[in-house]
């Protein structure tokens, strides 16, 4: 089970990577926060890709908060 504080660290993490504040995570924003946390991996659009194939249950090509915690999980 994860803590209140945890759940409030992974709202925050989801909120700086949400640029437009839309409340849902685009391609280019996961992959801009990608390159942030990893940068030294190459092929952050191909991992974003995998991760989003992974999560996105509805196709949309975006993941909202409940889809991030399956990614920061991952």
């Amino acid at each position: 089970m994860t803590s209140q504080s945890e759940k409030d660290e992974l709202q925050k993490t989801f909120q700086s990577l949400d640029k437009d504040s839309n409340g849902v995570l685009t391609k280019d924003e996961l992959i801009e926060g990608y390159k942030k946390v990893f940068a030294e991996r190459s092929n952050p659009e191909l991992e974003v890709q995998r991760i989003i194939e992974e999560v996105d249950i509805n196709n949309s090509g975006q993941i909202d908060f409940t889809g991030s915690k399956q990614i920061f999980s991952l």
